[in-house]
């Protein structure tokens, strides 16, 4: 059986091509198409869709608002997001509104279905150029959940880690042997309780994304 799948998409060429992609792959069909963020209540409740997946930039200022209703619509709905290149603003807003994965507008299909499958997995999915953002955002946020277990160079390992550095390079940037950092990042994995880079990074995103929920009325 299918994923089914609601799309909200603001821009009638796109919502074409993305249902026939949509449609045309073995994993996921689309069961609803909604062009505005007033009507996904209604047709979550119809259509019941196992994804909601939103274009951001075609809802204009609506964008968040959308995450937001999807969330109240249905609890077990998850939330896969579009989201357009160099527009950080819409990114962390995307990301504070409780959405469970983010996939560039520019990525490929099967980044997008990598995204899609992994939200329905409830394991969220955070494209590899938008991580080191978000990441870099929270360090900088009075709401940061991950700073509180590490320590100030742990934090600018784990920051420069997320950006894609190897360790030769990590330790060039802070004037650290290579050694010095690969003992940085397994202190980090323990912390974290994860044994990668990618575990590191979505981990602390999603610690800082739990600390800052708590504490926004959504």
């Amino acid at each position: 059986m299918k994923i089914r799948v609601l799309l909200v998409e603001g821009y009638p060429i796109l919502s074409d091509s993305l249902q026939l992609l949509i449609n045309n792959s073995k994993d996921f069909e689309v069961v609803g198409c909604v062009n505005n963020e007033l009507d996904i209540f209604r047709v979550i409740r119809e259509a019941k869709p196992g994804i909601v997946l939103i274009d951001l930039e075609s809802l204009n200022d609506k964008g968040v608002d959308a995450i937001k209703i999807a969330r109240k619509s249905c609890t077990n709905v998850k939330i896969v997001v579009l989201i357009p290149p160099d527009n950080q603003e819409t990114l962390l807003e995307a990301v504070k509104s409780g959405a469970t994965s983010y996939c560039l507008k520019s990525a490929s299909s099967s980044d997008l279905f990598l995204a899609m499958t992994r939200a329905y997995k409830d394991d969220k999915y955070i494209d590899s150029s938008l991580a080191s953002q978000i990441l870099n955002e929270f360090m900088l946020s009075g709401d940061n959940a991950i700073s509180e277990k590490l320590t100030v160079r742990e934090v600018e390992v784990l920051k420069l880690a997320a950006q894609g550095y190897t360790n030769k390079q990590i330790a060039k940037k802070l004037f650290l042997s290579p050694g010095t950092v690969k003992n940085h990042l397994s202190n980090i994995y323990s912390k974290l309780n994860c044994h990668n880079r990618a575990q590191a990074v979505n981990k602390a995103i999603k610690k800082n994304l739990c600390n800052c929920l708590s504490k926004k009325s959504i």
